[in-house]
């Protein structure tokens, strides 16, 4: 069964930088539309 063990530690592995690299970009995502909403108030 190590091959097993070996390919869900692989997996998690994989999961968890995918999860990190959605929430970065996410939160960049996020960031750029509150600076665009931000310039368009200003130029009101």
């Amino acid at each position: 069964m190590p091959f097993i063990e070996r390919f869900v530690q692989i997996r998690n592995f994989v999961m968890n930088i995918c999860l990190v690299e959605a929430i970065q970009f996410v939160q960049d995502l996020t960031h750029a539309i509150c600076l665009d909403f931000q310039g368009l108030f200003n130029l009101k």
